[in-house]
């Protein structure tokens, strides 16, 4: 005895899934080639670590080696990181050359 024989609705559909299978297929693989690429650059990082932190001996941090005034646990900041600390702590930085007062909308 032979099988009935799929109509178009299942053969349309049984493409769709094998579309859907191909296209996450190739996601899973962009997912492991980034994944690798993300393993090297962790283990390039690491080893940048290592060789910075063999060239101080232990318990003296390059901060303290440094002439620098910044290096002496102060970073250099600019202009706008001033002004938007100074702005009540939004994060929002008005233009301080042309100050307007702040207007709201009535809703």
């Amino acid at each position: 005895m032979s099988r009935p024989r799929p109509d178009s609705d299942d053969i349309a559909r049984i493409e769709a899934l094998r579309a859907e299978l191909r296209r996450l297929r190739a996601e899973v693989m962009r997912l492991e080639e980034d994944k690798h690429d993300l393993e090297r650059r962790n283990a390039i990082l690491a080893l940048e670590l290592e060789q910075a932190r063999a060239k101080f001996p232990p318990g003296i941090s390059p901060s303290q080696l440094s002439d620098e005034p910044w290096t002496r646990g102060q970073r250099p900041t600019s202009d706008a990181s001033v002004l938007a600390r100074s702005n009540g702590s939004t994060g929002f930085v008005r233009n301080a050359s042309k100050p307007r007062p702040i207007t709201f909308s009535a809703a």
